[in-house]
């Protein structure tokens, strides 16, 4: 009879060797298939919020619903959530980041102007989200949570259409009429967020120092840009230096400080930022 002849120790390990180097080879690519499916589902979760909002507006003959001067933003979405619950559930999160952020909300969550204090003080109970992680929203008996934020100026209508000064205004009136907007492809309703809303104020708007201290859409959580819904219902992906190429509100300059047009250098970003897409 045959002696069987079984695998040397030298063998073996140059098998398990080329087994490592496959799955290290592998892993990037799986990964980077995983993030895109999740960043498809992002996109798909936006398209739906974009039917939402468009048959709210064709309803409301055009107009948005505007932030009131008591209660806030999900107080306008009340009626449009009503009796939908077990519909918009799943759409509320993108899949990069569909679990609660457990950080509080910081006391001033409006940054940008150099040298200035304005902004919201905390009038915000909850979680503040990041690039992976969910919001939650609270207020009075109500609990509100979601990883996408609407465009602030475009629900508080009386600044629309006015540079953001700071102090108290009166915003109980009929909301933003849509209609009568130019370049609806370059304003952004509805998009990735570590807020309920994203903000912002002027072209000048300076980005955070690092990505932990951003509390609204200037987020890493595509790959250098973050998903957004606009007015004309369109869904893509734009790139982080681009925001600053989005028409946030009608005095809004694109061509700003922070874009190339505007004489940006690649030292003026903050570290972590330097490596996106520059526009």
């Amino acid at each position: 009879m045959k002696k069987r002849k079984g695998f040397t120790l030298i063998e073996l390990l140059v098998v398990i060797a080329i087994i490592t180097v496959l799955m290290a080879i592998l892993m990037p690519t799986l990964r980077n298939a995983r993030n895109q499916a999740r960043t498809v589902v992002c996109q798909s979760n936006l398209k739906q919020w974009g039917l939402i909002y468009s048959m709210y507006i064709e309803e409301n003959q055009g107009f948005l619903m505007d932030w009131p001067s008591t209660g806030g933003y999900f107080n306008c979405l009340d009626n449009l959530y009503e009796n939908m619950e077990h519909k918009i559930i799943n759409i509320r999160f993108c899949p990069m980041a569909s679990k609660i952020s457990d950080i509080p909300y910081p006391e001033n969550i409006v940054r940008g102007m150099e040298g200035s204090s304005i902004g919201l003080r905390k009038s915000l109970e909850g979680n503040i989200g990041s690039a992976f992680k969910a919001w939650e929203w609270i207020e009075g008996q109500k609990k509100y949570y979601g990883s996408y934020g609407i465009s602030h100026k475009l629900v508080h209508t009386i600044i629309w259409m006015t540079p953001y000064e700071g102090g108290s205004r009166v915003t109980n009136i009929k909301g933003l009429n849509i209609y009568g907007l130019k370049s609806h492809n370059n304003i952004p309703l509805y998009l990735d967020s570590a807020s309920p809303y994203s903000l912002f104020l002027w072209e000048g708007q300076s980005p955070a120092p690092t990505e932990e201290e951003e509390t609204h859409c200037c987020i890493n959580r595509h790959n250098g840009g973050v998903n957004s819904l606009f007015l004309d219902w369109s869904v893509r992906k734009v790139g982080l230096k681009e925001l600053w190429k989005l028409k946030w509100h009608e005095d809004f300059n694109t061509n700003g400080p922070w874009t190339i047009a505007g004489g940006v250098k690649p030292e003026d970003w903050p570290e972590w930022m330097r490596g996106f897409k520059d526009y």
